[in-house]
Parts: structure tokens; sequence; C-alpha cells
């Protein structure tokens, strides 16, 4: 092969290597070129940061988005490292977790996790956690003061002054006394089977006497009476089976038990009629028979009257 033939062969071969070199030449030089701009793009990014005024952490993670950019791979990575030792998530000045937790002592606030109120914190703990709800608010203290005892045995003397107004009222009305007794239940005169009732809370296990303060004028001295609901039909209730006094007045009298089919005046099946009761809601019923009012309702543990 003369020279001729030889310069063609390397001409041939030159044409074949520079199509396949010129963009590997071209892609490095685009590189280098990227390079130049990210590293330019990066100070400018930290330095907006910086400029900004929000400290280290608004400069890191702008800087590192931006170099994250310029290589094209590790954008999210980066991003995510920075934020992570800059400012973790969950910590005081940084980011509430995606569910709006912080570390202990915090709170989560427009997305930011801040100091908690120590103030806020203490009626969370107590006030509705420990003392208001779970220990001392109803389980605890509630129980007790609701239950007066637990619902066992009196161990003391109780006494029971029943609101007058508090009865679930048929034919008697509210009414102030003309003999100085202050607040009464009077019969309206229409209904002749008017009914007081009244729903009392024993506080404990016991035999309970009821008295009652009631109007008696001659032969007007007596009412139906029921506990409970009994008996049926209803107990007479004598405030005097005597006939006297003539003249209008109020008496105590212990809750007596004549039975209206068998039995006159002062003929007693109990007297005095008391009530074994158990801690909790029983109830009076007093109807009208012949007396017109009743000034007070009285109930004891004990065997004293009322003064």
């Amino acid at each position: 092969m003369d020279w001729q033939q030889h310069e063609l062969v390397f001409i041939m071969f030159l044409r074949h290597t520079s199509i396949a070199i010129i963009p590997s030449v071209l892609c490095l030089s685009l590189s280098l070129g990227c390079s130049d701009d990210t590293t330019e793009a990066e100070g400018g990014s930290e330095t907006a940061g910086d400029t900004a005024g929000d400290g280290d952490t608004v400069g890191d993670e702008v800087g590192e988005e931006s170099s994250s950019s310029g290589g094209g791979e590790t954008t999210s990575s980066d991003s995510s490292s920075s934020e992570d030792e800059g400012c973790p998530v969950g910590a005081e000045g940084c980011p509430c977790t995606p569910g709006g937790g912080c570390d202990p002592g915090l709170m989560c606030e427009g997305g930011t996790c801040t100091e908690a109120d120590p103030d806020a914190g203490e009626t969370t703990e107590e006030g509705t956690t420990e003392e208001g709800t779970t220990e001392e608010g109803t389980t605890e203290e509630g129980e007790t003061t609701t239950t007066g005892g637990g619902g066992g045995a009196c161990m003391g003397d109780e006494f029971i002054e029943v609101e007058l107004y508090s009865a679930e009222l048929d034919g008697w009305t509210e009414e102030t006394s003309m003999l100085g007794e202050g607040e009464i239940l009077a019969w309206d005169q229409q209904t002749n089977d008017a009914t007081a009732t009244w729903t009392i809370d024993i506080p404990c296990d016991d035999t309970w006497h009821i008295w009652v303060r009631g109007w008696e004028q001659g032969q007007d001295d007596s009412y139906f009476a029921q506990l409970d609901g009994e008996p049926n039909p209803d107990a007479i209730f004598e405030l005097d089976c005597t006939g006297g006094p003539q003249q209008s007045t109020y008496e105590w009298v212990e809750l007596n038990w004549r039975d209206q089919q068998n039995g006159g005046p002062c003929e007693y099946e109990q007297d005095p009629w008391t009530a074994d009761w158990d801690a909790g809601a029983h109830t009076l019923t007093l109807g009208y028979r012949e007396s017109i009012a009743i000034s007070e309702v009285w109930i004891t543990n004990t065997t004293d009257a009322p003064n």
C-alpha cells in the first residue's frame, strides 16, 4: 500500500473517530458550563437565604435545593437531610409531624412546634384527666359525695327536712299561712282525690320515722297516705282521733296507719308507721281526706320529735 492509500485510510479513520468523539466533547463542555452555573446559583441562593434574615435554616434549605437541582440526582435527599440536621421534625421551632405531633412539652401551632402553655397543661392533666374526671371529680370524690356513705347502714343520726314545694302536686296549691306557718300546701277545695307526692333521697339504710305538721280543727284531722305506693287502698293517717281541738291549729304528728276497711278512729295497723328504707329514692304521698293544709314534712332515723 503506497502513502496515498495510507492517507485515505487515516482520513477515513479520523472521520469515523470524530463522529464518535465530538458528542462526548460537547457533553463534557456542557457539563463544565452547568457546573459553573450551579456554583453561581448556589452562591446566590445562600446569599438570598442569609439576606432574607431567616437564619441558618432558610439559607441552608435554599442552598441545598439549588445545589441539588444542578446535580439532578439528590434534590429530595439533600433537602430532607438538611431539614433533619438543621431543624428536626417535632423539635421546638421546627415543623410538626404529619399528624400534628411534637416533642414532649411542645404543641403544634400553625404547623410549627412551640412551647406549650404551662397553665393549659395543668388544666388538661389535673382538671380533666386526673382530678376533674378520672380520679377526684367522678371516680373518687364524686361517688363519695353522691352516695353519702356508699349505700350501707347509717353511721349516725340523720335529719331530713323535706322541701315542701318539691312535691308533685295534684289538687294542692302553694299558699301563705294565715296562722303564721309561712309557706304551706292548701287544698284547692275542688279536687276530692288531691295528692302531694315527694321523692326523697335517703342517704343510708335504716328505719325511718316520718313526721308531718298538719292543719286540724274538730273532725277535720286526717289524710290518706302511702309509702312507696303502698298500701292499696291508701292508709288513713290521723293527726287526732279525739275530735279536738275546736280552733284551727297546726300539730306535729308521727305517721300512723289506720286501715280504711277494718277499724275506727284511734285503731291502727301501725303507730308509729315507720319505713325500713335502703339508701336511694323513696316516695311519700299525702292525699286530701279531711285536713285542708300541710305545713312541713320531717324524716329522721332517730326517735326524736321535731321541735
